[in-house]
């Protein structure tokens, strides 16, 4: 008889089960495990946008003089936060307060004493019962976006805060992070990794993963995590980067990136407050419509270079229309280089001034809004962030402040501008001050405080008058300067002055401002008037050498060659071997004809610097004036 196979007995349907059962089991218990013992963790890689390198906590404990535990700012964050103290346990009868955000919720340009923190603090402390008392704790980051602030979010919470409020929306823009991946793939898959994130089994393997893959990428690309760019653990902006604006682009798909990461973590925030038992509050991001330009213009990709010139000279045309009072040519003029490029987002600014200085709010309003929307470099909060805002605690039933229109109520025609922001985004401290007041009325309609507990209006204006009187003087004039600093850095020089004529008496005693005031008029075409701010500067500054340099070459724009090189002489007495001052005086005197004296300098910083293309330029170029011909092509 031949050999019969043995014969496997199927698996009935129950046995199948209880297997699947048994996985699950296993799964639950080493889970468990994994809890127990703090491990599988991935406390700052639960976004799938962005991975980062690492997170270091803003707050630290120890103990104080009187054995309490308390928290404070870690010194190493003290660049982008500012300094907070407060106990880890709270106190019987205390409610405590988080504010988190960005640099309006920091209170910048000055601090947390006239941020909206600072004002709702003493607020609340006018409205306080005897036995209750308020916590108000600024942990707003500076040029922090929506992914970072989640991070101080999860951070907070472990410090029982009995509320929440988050102005956020600004700084989306500020890091660049790579988003094509993901765009890819369906939203629905995006939730179930956030699902995901929440098991420790998943996050171990996600850890141990990375780093299989961190360890064999070495070049670039290792930055790069499979979701979006891997970021550092502080605030690296694009802005800070040498090439500053020139790298913002427009792009479509990278915006679309931006939105749809911004719309998940303002769900994260929800999700993790509610799981709290934290009551939220967000508060819609104001900004400057009226009074401040976009930061970049593009026109499109499409258009001729003729054009492109035609449409530059129709927007500065336009806008010198406007500066002579001539509004209604100068709003013709600024029609038509909309029509010629509908994107450049100036031409939209100075349509809608146009249109305001002839009468037109609406559509003023209208043309504003526009410029916003196609400025290649998004600081401001554009129009999904707010649609985002408003979708997302509308389904989650959270709580919104409308402060763009709290804000347009108090601007003439219900177009913010100057009136409340020191800047295109951060309120002058009174309007912090509202701000805080309508937060407060938020708080008593909640039941939050105590019915008819607020302060009244002279109250308020007794708060602010002590709050003001007891600042220093360098606390107003340091904040107006860092402004002014960043702005002439991102070449807004008509806004800078207008900034510094407006606070001049507060920062006209400070070098560095004298100094600021005289980039801003010779880039604004008027050097003669610039030469008495450099001067100034030098008198508070006698070592600073960029206004030396700004000295001689705004002498030589003015026509005083003798002046200029008598500056040029004095600095390389100080800065004997600064290769850009003996350059510049070199051509100076090449320009005069003395070709042996410029041959000498540029000689003197080849020495220093013997590889430096420009001065190789310049050594060429005096040649070919003085028809060595050969020489200058050697």
């Amino acid at each position: 008889m031949p050999t019969q196979k043995p014969r496997h007995r199927k698996a009935t349907l129950f046995q199948r089960f209880m297997l699947v059962l048994l996985g699950l089991f296993l799964l639950v218990v080493f889970e468990l495990v994994l809890r127990l013992f703090g491990l599988g963790t991935l406390a700052v890689s639960e976004d799938p946008f962005v991975g980062f390198s690492g997170h270091h906590p803003v707050f630290e404990t120890y103990r104080a003089e009187d054995g309490s535990l308390q928290a404070r700012t870690v010194r190493e964050k003290l660049k982008w936060f500012n300094e907070q103290q407060f106990p880890v346990c709270k106190d019987s009868g205390t409610f405590r307060i988080f504010t988190l955000g960005g640099s309006t919720a920091y209170g910048r340009p000055y601090g947390t004493r006239t941020s909206f923190s600072g004002w709702l603090e003493g607020i609340l402390k006018e409205a306080g019962e005897p036995d209750q008392h308020f916590e108000v704790i600024n942990a707003a980051g500076i040029s922090y976006a929506s992914y970072r602030v989640v991070l101080v979010l999860k951070e907070i919470l472990a410090y029982q805060p009995d509320l929440v409020i988050i102005y956020t929306g600004h700084n989306e823009f500020l890091e660049s992070r790579t988003y094509q991946y993901l765009l890819a793939q369906p939203s629905a898959w995006l939730r179930i990794r956030e699902s995901l994130y929440r098991l420790r089994i998943y996050s171990l393997l996600e850890s141990l993963i990375e780093k299989v893959i961190t360890r064999s990428i070495v070049d670039e690309d290792s930055r790069l995590r499979s979701g979006g760019g891997l970021l550092s653990p502080e605030v690296e902006t694009l802005l800070d980067r040498s090439a500053g604006l020139e790298y913002y682009q427009r792009d479509s798909v990278y915006a679309r990136g931006v939105f749809d990461h911004f719309r998940f973590n303002v769900s994260r925030m929800i999700s993790l407050c509610s799981k709290a038992g934290v009551p939220l509050l967000f508060c819609r991001p104001v900004d400057n419509l009226k009074d401040f330009s976009p930061f970049k213009s593009m026109p499109g990709a499409e258009l001729a270079s003729a054009d492109r010139v035609r449409l530059e000279r129709l927007v500065n045309t336009g806008r010198i229309l406007l500066a002579e009072g001539k509004a209604d040519q100068g709003l013709e003029t600024l029609k038509k280089a909309v029509r010629l490029e509908p994107l450049y987002a100036e031409s939209w600014f100075y349509l809608g001034r146009a249109l305001l200085a002839t009468g037109d709010t609406n559509r003023a309003r209208q043309a504003f809004l526009q410029a916003r929307e196609l400025d290649v470099c998004s600081l401001r909060a554009q129009e999904p962030i707010h649609r985002i805002l408003e979708e997302e605690t509308a389904t989650a039933g959270v709580n919104l402040l409308d402060l763009p229109a709290l804000f347009a109520s108090h601007s003439p025609g219900g177009i913010i501008g100057a009136e409340t922001l020191i800047d295109h985004i951060h309120p002058l401290p009174e309007y912090n001050l509202l701000i805080a007041r309508e937060i407060a009325g938020w708080m008593e309609e909640q039941g939050l405080l105590k019915q008819g507990s607020l302060p009244g209006e002279d109250e308020i204006r007794a708060l602010y008058d002590k709050v003001m009187a007891s600042l220093s003087d360098e606390y107003m004039s340091r904040g107006v300067l860092n402004l002014a600093k960043v702005m002439v850095w991102a070449k807004k020089f008509s806004e800078v002055r207008t900034l510094f004529e407006g606070r001049w008496d507060e920062v006209s005693h400070i070098g560095e401002a004298q100094y600021l005031m005289g980039v801003v008029l010779e880039r604004l075409g008027e050097p003669q008037e610039a030469l008495a701010y450099y001067e100034k500067a030098l008198e508070d500054m006698p070592k600073h050498r960029q206004s030396y340099r700004q000295l001689a070459e705004a002498s030589e724009k003015s026509g005083d060659l003798a002046k200029a090189e008598q500056t040029y002489r004095q600095a390389l007495e100080i800065f004997p071997e600064d290769v850009p001052l003996l350059s510049n005086y070199g051509i100076l005197l090449a320009r005069q004809g003395r070709s042996q004296e410029a041959m000498n300098l540029f000689s003197r910083a080849t020495r220093i610097k013997p590889d430096l293309p420009e001065l190789n330029n310049n050594i060429g170029m005096l040649y070919s004036m003085n028809k060595q011909y050969g020489q200058a092509i050697a």
